[in-house]
């Protein structure tokens, strides 16, 4: 039987606390042996013999006569001799009612002083074929009743460990007076190393290449730290110490500095099983001192924002205190029951090893943590009532994503991936919260740096801010929103951007720049490089710009003297409206340099020297061209490439309109509207797979009341010449009929129709069939019209309308390649075997099998031949009689539940099918064009052929989705199309 443990075995009685995670605690358990509950007694798997200690042996007042001698004695963990008082033989019980063990267990009892009353060694377990989980504290072991469990008590085992110390210390003290000597305990001579001692882990922390000094930023708040090589020089430091002081903002020093990620940005997601039930944990108790250390914690987090109360919820886990390294407690949730029922995420982490090898041969690295990073990830809303835990008399659950939760930390690592994108593996390696920015130069260092301060979120919204400043108290402040996704390095060039244009604008002949970004400000100066395409877009449109003015200069201030840009970037942004405010806020819906569709490349500042690009100056401004006609061609030709701006020849890179010349306001518009009018385009245009129209099920009142006729061919030839399958299938119970045949004519389909479906099942009220011949044919409509029977017929060419033949098809074909492969013969003899057991099988749609609804009775099958059964071997014709009488009356209730059961596979069939659907509907007039397909028109054509052909016009809709359609000249086509 399999054996197996799960998080409810860290539970354990009523009256009992719960295992506490995490621990190393011995596995302590009470026994019944000898007609007694004995305590303490360990299970060990590293003792070979089975021990009772002779303190416990007293209590149990069993009498000393009964110990047989025992040779030699055993042997301790210092491998020094302990005498063996004799061998005593007890009965004892393991486990509970009605799961458990009782068997004759031989202890050695031993005259020593121990913490226990007796060992369980791996004699016995093995005798009882027992499986431990040391961290459940639990022990399993197959029985007659199934698994018998015995579970450890933590309490106890905690106990058991601290007395043993305490009588350590006691035999140590006089020892260590002497030497370190042995020190007699009773009658035994024990030393400290026969105790068990779990040595006290040291954590081995990296430590820095070189030491470090702690340097205020702030002097006004010396708590707000950072941590500096000693090695580096003068100079390094002091440059590094400013720029840090100068983005003082990117550091969060409380929790009121850290506003979090949009939500638009990323967002925690539970996904819990939806077939897993919610579990509530029994409360725990925790005692005066930890209550405390929770209750601080709450209002911390309350403060934060991090989470709030609920008053109900299906989820509620306990908290967890953790002892730290520096002896202050840490405040966790046990979310075991709620990561058990999430599934786990796939997206990888980074391989550590490569990310200490990339680092390698850099000159410089700064090592950055992100402050409570987990906390800064918003959890879904609907997900969040799912992390409610006990605190205090309340119930709490987090608002932003806590430690702790599965998957929590595969999110935080998309989060610093969609951030750092651009420069991971470049100058940054990420970890989830931990990154390390590096450069391979030393004097590049502190632009790495700010790359990686303005390449974070503008988590505060995005926004912008510029202020224009003029003579005579000259000021015009402008927030700018952003509704696209930027970074703070894009921003910083919307706002430079955009107040360029407004000094174009005021005509300003002059302008002096300050920006608090380094980054923007040496791209633009062309002291850094830049690596970024989306910032070399902005960078040219900037050189374009600057060009206008007789005078620019740019320069760069620390952020805290640009206070006033600052506040506009936060005013513009969503999560900061405030109504009292009256600054204008100016909205960009796309990037700036959209909007410059024109970029040229300068190629020459000084016409007045001949070169290469004096003969396109002199066409492009006077027309002049050289006397030489083949000259004269390629001057011509090259000049379509270039254009003339303010005198200066640049080659232009823009749309092909453009680049010859043409332009007008609605020149993109136009292009589209034209390549929609396009014929030939639209007669090659792709086909459309979606559907677009809503799925209609078909359903049958009453059994044999509805048919779904179709033909399937081509077979190879078989017996009588047959290459077709006519095939017809009920629609209420999934009956199936099939007939083999030689030909397709209307009077072939007439037999089947009579003599497989009339004769045998009554007159349907309706039959449907697709748009074939056979079907179309004048006689099959008159055979139809003769017994009252609906001939219903599909749209041209689309066989999901009569998806029930189009079912039966597929279920036959398949059944006769596996009967006709594996016995080698031919398929019309296969075919009787295939329709049996079609008959014989439950339909996945209405759960019954079609014999029993046709017949409310069991087919015999050949299973039931060479294995009887009891109806097989019981029979009585008068009991049958009766009972089949019984299920007749009974039958309606079986239909009327199939029906049910049909409606709802019906229902779920139609909701998936209905998500892929584009809705698309045509009015009385409207001109379509028709799959080309579907005709022969243009088969002389090949490979070459269009995919579409028209254009019709719609003359009738018959229902949504299907038309009647007619040709450009008027006259109807005969048939009903659909979408």
């Amino acid at each position: 039987m399999p054996i197996t443990f799960s998080s409810a075995d860290y539970k354990r009685a009523e009256g009992e606390p719960d295992i506490m995670m995490p621990h190393a605690d011995p596995f302590v358990a009470t026994v019944h042996i000898g007609n007694h509950n004995v305590n303490k007694v360990f299970i060990d798997t590293g003792s070979s013999p089975d021990i009772l200690y002779w303190s416990c042996f007293q209590k149990m007042q069993l009498n000393p006569s009964s110990l047989q001698k025992h040779k030699g004695p055993i042997y301790g963990f210092d491998n020094q001799p302990v005498p063996v008082e004799g061998v005593i033989t007890l009965p004892r019980y393991v486990g509970l009612e009605p799961r458990f063990r009782m068997a004759s267990i031989t202890f050695l009892v031993i005259k020593m002083e121990s913490s226990f009353n007796a060992i369980l060694g791996r004699a016995t377990l093995c005798e009882l074929k027992a499986v431990i989980s040391q961290p459940h504290l639990c022990m399993k072991f197959p029985t007659p009743q199934g698994v018998g469990v015995l579970k450890g008590n933590q309490k106890m085992a905690r106990t058991c460990y601290q007395d043993t110390f305490k009588k350590v210390e006691l035999a140590a003290a006089p020892a260590s007076a002497e030497g370190c000597k042995p020190t007699q305990l009773g009658q035994q001579t024990m030393s400290i190393s026969d105790i068990e001692h779990r040595p006290e882990s040291v954590e081995q922390k990296v430590e820095p290449v070189e030491p470090v000094e702690t340097v205020p930023l702030n002097p006004d708040v010396p708590e707000r730290t950072v941590k500096i090589g000693t090695k580096l020089t003068e100079e390094e430091q002091a440059e590094l110490l400013e720029f840090l002081r100068n983005n003082q903002d990117v550091f969060a020093w409380t929790t009121d500095e850290m506003p979090g990620v949009p939500i638009e940005l990323i967002v925690h997601k539970l996904s819990t099983d939806p077939t897993r039930r919610p579990v509530v944990q029994k409360r725990r108790l925790f005692g005066p001192e930890k209550q405390a250390v929770i209750d601080e914690e709450i209002q911390k987090l309350l403060q934060a924002g991090f989470i709030r109360r609920v008053e109900y919820s299906e989820w509620v886990s306990n908290p967890v205190l953790v002892k730290k390294s520096n002896g202050k407690w840490r405040m966790c949730i046990d979310f075991n029951n709620l990561n058990d029922a999430c599934p786990k995420d796939s997206h990888p982490l980074p391989n550590v090893e490569k990310l200490v090898e990339r680092p390698a041969g850099h000159k410089r690295m700064s090592f950055l943590n992100a402050s409570s990073g987990y906390h800064q990830v918003q959890l879904l809303l609907d997900d969040q009532e799912k992390t409610a835990f006990y605190a205090g008399d309340a119930i709490y659950c987090y608002v932003m994503m806590p430690f702790g939760l599965k998957n929590a930390g595969a999110t935080y690592q998309k989060l610093v991936q969609i951030i750092f994108k651009l420069q991971i593996g470049r100058n940054i390696e990420v970890y989830v919260d931990d990154m390390i920015v590096t450069s391979v130069r030393a004097e590049d260092h502190i632009d790495d740096l700010d790359e990686t301060f303005q390449n974070l979120p503008n988590i505060e919204g995005s926004g912008a801010g510029a202020v224009l400043l003029g003579p005579n108290g000259f000021k015009s402040e402008h927030a700018l929103r952003f509704k696209f996704q930027t970074t703070n390095n894009a921003a910083e060039y919307e706002a430079l951007i955009y107040g360029l244009k407004l000094a174009s604008e005021l005509k300003v002949q002059s302008i002096q720049v300050f920006s608090d970004s380094q980054l923007v400000v040496g791209q633009v100066n062309g002291s850094c490089d830049i690596r970024d395409p989306q910032l070399s877009r902005y960078a040219s449109v900037v050189n374009r710009l600057k060009s206008i003015f007789a005078l620019f200069q740019i320069d760069k201030i620390p952020r805290a003297n640009n206070h006033r840009a600052d506040e506009l970037s936060k005013l513009a942004s969503p999560q900061d409206i405030n109504p009292q405010r009256s600054t204008i806020v100016e909205v960009l819906d796309a990037p700036s340099y959209i909007d410059f569709t024109v970029e040229c490349h300068l190629l020459s500042t000084d016409p007045s020297t001949p070169s290469w690009t004096t003969p396109l100056i002199n066409y492009l401004q006077s027309g002049k061209l050289p006397e030489d006609q083949s000259a004269a061609k390629v001057i011509k030709r090259r000049a379509a490439h270039f254009t003339m701006l303010d005198n200066q020849l640049y080659k232009t890179l823009a749309q092909k309109l453009l680049r010859h010349g043409y332009y007008w306001p609605t020149m993109v518009d136009d292009a589209q509207n034209y390549v929609k009018r396009c014929l030939t385009c639209q007669f090659n245009a792709n086909g459309i797979h979606m559907p677009g129209e809503m799925l209609s099920s078909l359903t049958s009142p009453w059994p044999f009341a509805q048919w779904g006729v179709d033909l399937l061919s081509p077979f190879i030839k078989g017996k009588g010449g047959c290459i077709f399958l006519v095939v017809a299938m009920d629609y209420f119970t999934k009956w199936i009929e099939a007939k083999p045949l030689s030909m397709t004519t209307e009077r072939k389909i007439e037999e089947f129709l009579f003599n497989s479906i009339l004769c045998r099942f009554g007159i349907p009220k309706r039959i449907i069939a697709d748009n074939g011949p056979q079907f179309r044919a004048a006689a099959l409509r008159s055979f139809c019209n003769d017994y009252g029977i609906e001939l219903a017929l599909t749209s041209v060419y689309t066989p999901q309308p009569n998806g029930q033949a189009e079912s039966a098809n597929k279920i036959i074909l398949r059944g006769l390649k596996m009967h006709v492969l594996a016995a080698h013969t031919n398929w019309v003899d296969e075919l009787n075997k295939v329709l049996w057991s079609c008959r014989t099988t439950p339909s996945s749609a209405t759960g019954e099998i079609p014999f029993n609804l046709a017949y409310r009775a069991e087919a015999v099958i050949p299973v039931e031949v060479g294995l009887p059964s009891d109806r097989s071997d019981c029979h009585d014709d008068q009991n049958n009689e009766q009972l089949l009488r019984e299920n007749l009356d009974l039958v309606e209730e079986i239909r009327e539940m199939s029906r049910i059961r049909n409606m709802a596979y019906q229902s779920r069939v139609a909701k998936f099918y209905n998500k892929r659907v584009r809705a698309r509907q045509f009015q009385v007039g409207d001109l379509v064009l028709r799959k080309a397909g579907l005709t022969n028109t243009h088969s002389y054509m090949g490979k070459l052929a269009p995919n579409w052909e028209g254009p019709y016009m719609v003359v009738q809709v018959k229902r949504p989705g299907s038309y009647m359609l007619a040709d450009i000249q008027g006259r109807q086509l005969p048939y009903i199309w659909n979408i």
